[in-house]
């Protein structure tokens, strides 16, 4: 790594830090605090956390191989674009993510696998995990959650902690990974990292940090950065659930009246018995006893 890339990744949290601050001074984010702990719980909660991270993991794992394990942003669009309303997309939110399985965008693989954390934390025993699952979110990273086209708007499930947050994002790799707060993670399969960012105290946010993948469209203002480098929007729990992101987010990025579709692709995943020496391809190795 050259140093201006040591000095970005010790940098640029700090700011981004600073500009969410100024950014959401004076709004109501109590919605988005992370709980703080004592020194006397950090050993237990640690163990805890772990197993809450490997319960992630291997939902993840089991979405991604056996519910929809093939990702396409064609699919969604091919039902979507027939569709007129924002109030028929709700209603036929179920329905089209059942037709589409096992191919989905971000928005229905990451909802798959908010359901899936959800279910599995709340089948562990003991109210902590019923804590844990109250706090996973299906998120996006469009701010006023009003995009015009499909490149304006990302999603994940996400659980957000004190000191990390645990992502699932379809399109960068296939398993959860931990984003420590006040840090950039490393780049992933996709040609972007993530931030977790604190503002405060009580706030983190995670944002997707493109330094070297191109411009990333953001509402905020940067009055700091300028245009020294792009990142997200934070993520936020998308309004009105599964129904409320196809209706508010799929749906008007689908239905392209008048003008072109962006590019559709399908992305075709195999399970091979060794790794690809081709760099091109984007890979993972799955834990052992699963094929």
């Amino acid at each position: 790594m050259v140093q201006s890339e040591r000095n970005a990744s010790r940098l640029h949290p700090k700011i981004i830090a600073t500009e969410l601050q100024r950014a959401t001074l004076g709004m109501d984010m109590s919605e988005n605090e992370v709980k703080q702990h004592d020194l006397s719980e950090l050993e237990l909660l640690k163990a805890l956390e772990e197993r809450v991270f490997e319960i992630m993991n291997a939902a993840v794992l089991n979405v991604r191989m056996t519910k929809m394990p093939l990702y396409s942003n064609f699919h969604s669009y091919e039902h979507l674009r027939k569709i007129k309303s924002k109030v028929e997309a709700a209603d036929a939110a179920n329905a089209i993510a059942a037709e589409i399985a096992p191919y989905g965008s971000c928005l229905f693989m990451a909802n798959e696998c908010y359901k899936a954390f959800k279910a599995d934390l709340l089948a562990e025993k003991g109210p902590e995990y019923a804590e844990f699952a109250r706090r996973v979110e299906y998120a996006t990273e469009s701010w006023d959650q009003n995009p015009k086209s499909s490149r304006e708007m990302h999603c994940v499930a996400m659980l957000r902690l004190w000191d990390h947050c645990i992502v699932f994002d379809p399109v960068s790799c296939g398993y959860a990974i931990k984003v420590p707060v006040g840090q950039v993670t490393k780049k992933l399969a996709a040609e972007y990292q993530f931030c977790y960012a604190a503002v405060n105290e009580y706030n983190c946010y995670l944002v997707r940090y493109p330094p070297n993948g191109g411009e990333i469209r953001n509402l905020l203002a940067h009055p700091i950065l300028k245009h020294n480098f792009s990142y997200s929007g934070p993520y936020m729990s998308i309004k009105g659930g599964f129904e409320g992101a196809v209706a508010n987010l799929a749906w008007p990025t689908a239905s392209y009246i008048g003008r072109l579709p962006s590019r559709r692709f399908v992305q075709i995943q195999q399970t091979w018995e060794r790794q690809p020496s081709y760099p091109e391809f984007s890979h993972f190795a799955l834990p052992d006893g699963i094929r």
